[in-house]
């Protein structure tokens, strides 16, 4: 039988990962502190968010309803996650409410191209040195320069 003390033990060890899970569902996932930087596509430049941390490429675009504004930027055309060589990268779109296209680039070109669905678990890789997510359309091959700090 147990004891008050090892019962209200056993209750704490069994609820704290639930207040835990709860809690973090409460997790701020603005945008609002991501860079912003320059993507260049052609010859027609964007602002775009830039996700530079693996917690920011961790966050993405999860719970947002849009492509956002680019922190009052305008002119926004999606999120930039760069790599800091040619890797193969994988990108999911966990509870990401909005469709987006994503786009491979290595060398500068648009290599690889996919459109994602809301709130998919697929993981979708390809080798590049970036991704880009929007929802814009953007041909294969297109040149592709991004400039941020």
């Amino acid at each position: 039988m147990l004891t008050k003390f090892a019962f209200a033990i056993t209750l704490f060890i069994i609820l704290l990962p639930l207040i835990y899970l709860w809690y973090s569902s409460f997790q701020n996932y603005t945008l609002s502190n991501f860079p912003v930087g320059t993507v260049t596509i052609g010859n027609k430049s964007w602002n775009a968010y830039i996700a530079l941390t693996p917690l920011q490429q961790g966050q993405g675009y999860m719970y947002q309803h849009s492509i956002g504004n680019c922190n009052s930027r305008g002119n926004c055309i999606g999120m930039l996650f760069p790599m800091n060589s040619t890797q193969n990268i994988c990108m999911w779109m966990h509870n990401t409410p909005i469709p987006l296209r994503q786009y491979w680039i290595e060398n500068n070109r648009i290599v690889y191209a996919y459109n994602g669905l809301p709130f998919s678990n697929a993981i979708i890789c390809h080798v590049g040195n970036a991704v880009i997510e929007t929802n814009e359309s953007i041909p294969l091959n297109s040149s592709v320069y991004f400039n941020y700090r």
